[in-house]
Formats: structure tokens, sequence, C-alpha cells
């Protein structure tokens, strides 16, 4: 429904022409990145680490017989947790450090413990890269970790014939992973979300038929750009693309 508004009598700067013009041009000017209010800590997800090249064996590729590439599920899944829970123990039913060990009760009941080996595993082969101003790339990398030791805990549902130690576990989320299902690498539940509430979400998992990505009041990562979807679109790696399905993370 319209709402009317009484143009007050007088010189109002508001209502004048060049009052107008200025108006426009403020609203315009703190929409830009660089003169905006300062980012919510679910938008600063998006730049603060990004997916990055990984590293896959050939010998592992031709085990699990694909060639193609790419981590993007895993960084969103991680994104959206992290912006539906805040913290890394909040991820999880159990979380301790001791010395160099991180022992871990997923939602579900799964137990994992991750060294420091594990870590630095994750850090060289993974790809994810930090923004010089990152508060959670090492919260992202102990959560990845913590996936990877999950599927090895679990290979025999996933593929037990090439996953046979922690960096091939790895290798396995590096090489993709169906986006419809990456809520059950954390052990957490999924709530279906239609398009159109994605304008008021704070923290949703959405993909297309290309790209998979973490996204925030409408706004999506892009290898740590922020983007705005466009209606029912978000960007792939190249182009606009029409969403495929979204949900956010619940226990």
């Amino acid at each position: 429904m319209e709402t009317k508004t009484t143009k007050p009598e007088g010189n109002n700067i508001l209502y004048s022409g060049w009052g107008k013009w200025l108006l426009l041009v403020f609203i315009h000017l703190v929409s830009l990145k660089g003169f905006s209010q300062p980012a919510t800590f679910n938008e600063a997800l998006i730049t603060d680490f990004y997916q990055g090249k990984v590293i896959v064996s050939e010998g592992f590729q031709n085990c699990v017989n694909d060639h193609v590439l790419g981590n993007c599920v895993a960084v969103a899944l991680i994104k959206t947790a992290l912006g539906e829970f805040g913290t890394v123990s909040g991820i999880y039913k159990n979380y301790s450090e001791q010395n160099d060990l991180i022992n871990i009760e997923f939602a579900d009941g799964i137990k994992a413990e991750i060294n420091k080996q594990e870590i630095e595993i994750v850090q060289r082969l993974s790809g994810i890269t930090k923004a010089d101003d990152s508060k959670f790339y090492d919260a992202a990398i102990i959560i990845y970790a913590s996936i990877c030791k999950r599927v090895l805990v679990q290979k025999n549902i996933y593929s037990a014939a090439c996953i046979r130690d922690f960096t091939s576990a790895v290798e396995y989320i590096n090489s993709g992973f169906p986006t419809k299902d990456a809520h059950t690498l954390l052990g957490l539940k999924k709530v279906p979300l239609p398009v159109s509430d994605l304008q008021t979400t704070q923290a949703a998992i959405v993909w297309c038929s290309a790209h998979a990505a973490y996204c925030s009041y409408a706004k999506q990562d892009l290898l740590g750009s922020k983007i705005f979807l466009k209606k029912n679109k978000m960007m792939n790696l190249k182009r606009y693309s029409r969403i495929s399905d979204a949900y956010r993370l619940t226990k």
C-alpha cells in the first residue's frame, strides 16, 4: 500500500530539487564498500577468508576418477556454520583444545581428534586464503580439518578405497562434494529456504549448477568478494545463474 507524505511548507532542503539530489548521492555513497558502515559479523565472513587453489595428487584423482577440483561447497559450509553458530565451539556438541590436540564431538555424536600435523596439512592443501585483516582463518582451518577427519572416520560411506589417511580425506573434500548434503559433513541438519527468504537470512548456503556459496542477507561470497543476489540468481565464477536451492544450518 502506498504511503502518502505531506510536503511541508517553506524551503526545506530535503524537498527542494537540490535536497533530493544530495539525498540520492548520499544514499549511493553509503552503499559503496569503502564508505559503508562497518560490516556485520555475518557480512565480515564473506571477505575474511576465501576459496583458493586446492592441491589434489594425480594418484587420488585417478583413484576417484574425478579430475574436476574445487572446494566451494566446504568453504560455503564453514562460513555458514560460523555465521549461524558464531564460534568454532558453537558448531559442535563438545569442543576442547589441549596442547596440540583438538577433541570434537559433532552434534550427531560422531567424535574426532585433530592434531597439529593435520592442521598443517589442511593449511597446505585446502587453498583457503586469508585476508590481510582476517579474524576467522584459524577457525576455518580447524573446521575444515574436522570435516576431513570425520570423512576419514566414516570413509566407508564415502570412497573407502581411496581415503586411506588424513591427507587423502582432505583431497576428497578438495575434489568437491554435493551441496545438498554438505550439512552432513558437520553432523548438522538443514532447513530448506525459499529464495525469497534469503533477504532476511543471516547465514545460508546457496548454489547453482556450477557453484556454491555462503550468503548473508542476499549478499553472497564470491572468492572473498561481496556480490548481491539478483532476484532468483547468484553469481557463479563467470556469470549470474539461477539459484538451484538454499538452506540454513541447525542442530
